[in-house]
């Protein structure tokens, strides 16, 4: 087994360097190139002819956003939902990306309610009260606390299809949405998820690595911030006919 992962990491390296030369890295909107990662991997690799995006804590329609270069790519059709518990953000999302559906709701494992920390940094709102303690010692203001609406992950995948790409940045909260997925139904060829404890030259997992390869997928790529995996059946597939 780790014979054939290493086989299929070699392999993938080599398709990265060929592919990487021929990007336009001026066209990233993420953090740290995630969305050019993504594009490779979805169209170059697995050669998906249109991706289906669900932004989890969409946050800004254009900045910092790992769907926004896929959403200029299809001028001719709906993009994908996004789900974004901040009014105020929401409003504007709907105002740049008209194209795309807009929740405005948390996401989590069930319904119902839950208290929504808004932060003097919108970047660092969520719905993990840990996660708050933590920003607030690092200089941060709690600004106000409001109760939002929780859809259940599996219901929005019941209702929009399971998607092609899954971006997940919650502050705090990732696992738990990740866990709650109904992987025999609904798992997406890739997802991208902020995993900070991450660290690719370390042999530790973290619980996000280790759920997520228990479910069948692989890292595809780290940025130090954001994990890209992919699924390793999908992958596996499209190599053996190269």
């Amino acid at each position: 087994m780790k014979k054939l992962k290493s086989q299929l990491r070699r392999q993938l390296e080599k398709i990265m360097l060929q592919l990487t030369k021929r990007i336009d890295c001026k066209m990233s909107f993420s953090q740290n190139g995630e969305d050019i990662i993504l594009k490779i991997l979805l169209f170059d690799i697995l050669k998906l002819p249109h991706v289906q995006y669900f932004d989890i804590g969409a946050n800004d329609p254009r900045r910092f956003n790992n769907t926004y270069l896929f959403y200029t790519m299809f001028k001719d059709r709906t993009g994908g939902i996004l789900i974004e518990p901040n009014q105020e953000v929401c409003e504007k999302i709907r105002m740049v990306r008209k194209r795309d559906i807009v929740l405005q709701a948390g996401v989590g494992g069930y319904g119902g309610k839950m208290i929504y920390y808004m932060m003097s940094d919108n970047t660092l709102n969520t719905f993990s009260e840990k996660e708050v303690q933590t920003y607030i010692s690092l200089g941060y203001r709690l600004i106000k606390e409001v109760n939002v609406d929780v859809i259940p992950i599996n219901k929005i995948f019941e209702q929009f299809g399971r998607g092609n790409l899954l971006s997940i940045d919650v502050e705090g909260l990732d696992f738990a949405i990740l866990e709650s997925i109904n992987y025999d139904k609904y798992a997406p060829e890739c997802i991208c998820v902020e995993n900070c404890e991450h660290n690719a030259m370390k042999e530790d997992e973290t619980d996000i690595d280790a759920l997520l390869k228990l479910k069948g997928y692989i890292v595809f790529a780290d940025t130090n911030v954001n994990t890209i995996f992919v699924k390793e059946e999908a992958l596996r597939a499209v190599l053996k006919s190269i």
